[in-house]
């Protein structure tokens, strides 16, 4: 990656861990997963395959060099039927580094990843929360409270078109290309070739340009607060996903039986007050007596308008 300003937190290996780091790779390193590993294609200029130690420890040095990054995540299918993670991407300013799970080790990229995720450098990415559970789900030792500076271009544009665009495919990483950059997905090359790997459909060389555009229009509509806001739980709500919420299943029966009898006395009330109607007791056209009826269930109702209705 070429140089840049420095981030406050650098995740860079120091020269003991990368000692011991060494030391462990060389009789500890994992075979390929056989049902996953293919010979990558011809790279094309611009990306860099990661596939050993010493190409692990290079990118967490050019890590620190950088002020922010794109990540995306790759997937295959294992003859187990589950998905399997099989490259991390990382963009940073014209430079792709495509890590090669399998064959570097999931102890190792985990070290590279964390450091990545918990440093200040801004992590840009196209639906983080699925990377996140990804990576969360592969990649051991990876705690989601620690994860901080998180761009999500699909959370942007939800933010800038809300309550204007009726068509989830209007957030598709696709449609972000043709927009901002009048680029067409379906003509842009896949970068890997493997024949387990699904492409994907936004290249992560794009992201940055992206980002940059969005961030002019949230300003411009006074939104970046809420954007921030909104990027900053990604990794509370990844976590509520995998995780789930615990419930107090005690309180809630407690609480189910209250409203359930505060229900059906309301509805006794209710046919009380309908059926004097019909008896003529109550003039549904007169607002005193139907407001006067109604406090029979909500002492507190100031009035039958519509507004408060």
């Amino acid at each position: 990656m070429p140089s840049e300003t420095p981030g406050t937190d650098s995740g860079t290996l120091t020269s003991n861990l990368y000692a011991r780091f060494k030391a462990r790779i060389e009789t500890e390193r994992p075979a390929p997963a056989p049902e996953l590993y293919r010979p990558w294609g011809n790279l094309p200029p611009g990306v860099k395959l990661v596939h050993d130690f010493k190409g692990l420890s290079n990118l967490d040095q050019d890590l620190s060099k950088v002020k922010s990054v794109a990540l995306d995540t790759t997937t295959a299918e294992a003859k187990s039927r589950s998905r399997l993670l099989v490259l991390v991407q990382l963009e940073g300013h014209g430079l792709i580094h495509a890590i090669d799970v399998s064959r570097c080790g999931q102890v190792h990229v985990t070290f590279v990843i964390k450091n990545l995720l918990e440093s200040s450098i801004v992590k840009i990415g196209h639906n983080l929360k699925h990377h996140l559970k990804t990576l969360v789900g592969y990649l051991p030792g990876i705690n989601l409270n620690s994860v901080i500076g998180l761009y999500d271009t699909m959370i942007a544009e939800q933010i800038l078109q809300a309550g204007l665009a009726d068509d989830p495919k209007a957030f598709e990483s696709n449609t972000l290309l043709k927009q901002y950059l009048k680029i067409n997905s379906a003509q842009q090359p896949q970068r890997l070739t493997s024949p387990q790997v699904e492409p994907d459909p936004l290249a992560l060389e794009h992201l940055m340009a992206i980002q940059e555009k969005q961030i002019a229009r949230l300003q411009e509509t006074d939104l970046l607060n809420t954007a921030e806001l909104e990027f900053s739980i990604i990794p509370l709500v990844a976590a509520m996903e995998i995780n789930g919420m615990g419930i107090d299943m005690f309180r809630l029966r407690e609480k189910k039986a209250e409203y359930e009898a505060m229900g059906k006395d309301a509805l006794s009330k209710l046919k009380a007050i309908w059926l004097a109607h019909h008896l003529g007791l109550v003039n549904f056209n007169s607002p005193p007596q139907v407001l006067d009826g109604l406090r029979q269930i909500w002492p507190d109702l100031p009035n039958t308008k519509k507004e408060t209705m």
